[in-house]
């Protein structure tokens, strides 16, 4: 704009030291705009126009002036297009780095790991790949505390052993049923550590509130007993079903071709187990037991713990506050 500036000023000098005509006429023009002969002509104001287009070198000036004028915003175009281009883009949204997972991915996860266990155990006793020796002894549960203590694991991988096919889905139907919702109210994650520990619990509480009752008979006619192995996602399951119904009390559920509310459905299952605790029918109702017991102490724990944490952050809200005004 500079250049452009000092261009225009050249060039006026420039006329106005070179025709003294011109300089005349503009002055005529400029008399003929103060005093108009004619006030009652309407093209009066246009005189002046046609004086100085007789005149080449103010002629000259209003092209120039006007053709500098075009380039200034053509350049002005070109620079803005330009910058325009070179602009930085914008960056996409930054998405979280550890983004809350799917809510039934943990189900989906728990079901086919008990459907390759159930296909393992198929093999090991059909074609004994892998051996059953092995199945057994990593995958059953005993109720022996030296074989508990050497294989630690086996509270947990038990609850994913299947052998019979009815096992399998009457497990998984219970699960499907009750731990979509489950999972869709507390989350993925909190719900895999629940499943994992509601594995070992329900056998803890199995063993420490429900033992097996002996044979009161005397030593001489008592025959050794034999180690009891125990398998199957029931315990589980059952911790699933009583968090759900204290989630969910009111949402109905099929029993018996009939629709009853959650919380009548598992006061049912709960006495059902309590009354078959001592008979010997090859079901574990101590650990469906554990399993109820356990959940409704992690449904209990995860209301204080949002109680306690949401008071703990109004006290420490507070706190900065307090000292923010100090």
């Amino acid at each position: 704009m500079r250049i452009c500036n000092t261009f225009l000023c050249s060039w006026l000098m420039f006329g106005r030291h070179r025709s003294v005509s011109g300089a005349r006429e503009i002055g005529v023009a400029t008399r003929i705009t103060r005093n108009p002969p004619t006030p009652s002509r309407t093209l009066a104001p246009f005189a002046p126009i046609k004086n100085l287009a007789h005149n080449p070198c103010t002629l000259h000036f209003l092209l120039t002036s006007e053709l500098l004028c075009t380039v200034s915003k053509l350049i002005t175009r070109v620079r803005n297009r330009h910058a325009a281009r070179n602009k930085p883009p914008r960056r996409p949204p930054q998405q979280k780095k550890n983004p809350s997972p799917d809510p039934l991915s943990p189900l989906i996860a728990v079901m086919a790991a008990n459907l390759a266990v159930y296909v393992a155990w198929t093999t090991a006793l059909k074609f004994c790949c892998p051996p059953t020796e092995w199945m057994a002894r990593h995958f059953l549960l005993s109720d022996q505390e030296t074989t508990r203590n050497k294989y630690p694991h086996t509270a947990l991988t038990a609850n994913f052993s299947h052998i019979s096919v009815e096992h399998l889905v009457a497990n998984m139907l219970a699960l499907s049923i009750s731990g979509a919702d489950l999972a869709m109210k507390i989350g993925a994650r909190k719900f895999s550590y629940f499943y994992i520990a509601s594995s070992y619990a329900s056998d803890f509480i199995d063993r420490k509130l429900f033992p097996r009752r002996e044979c009161r008979s005397p030593s001489f006619f008592r025959r050794p007993a034999r180690p009891v192995r125990s398998l199957g996602a029931s315990g589980a399951i059952s911790a699933v079903q009583m968090c759900f119904t204290l989630h969910f009390p009111t949402k109905e559920m099929k029993l018996d071709d009939r629709e009853i509310p959650a919380a009548a459905a598992s006061l049912i299952w709960v006495l059902s187990d309590v009354m078959a605790l001592d008979d010997k029918d090859g079901i574990g109702h101590g650990a469906h037991l554990g399993g109820y017991i356990f959940g409704a102490l992690f449904y209990a724990a995860d209301k204080l713990a949002s109680i306690i944490w949401k008071r703990l952050s109004k006290f420490i809200s507070f706190r900065r506050w307090k000292r923010k005004f100090r």
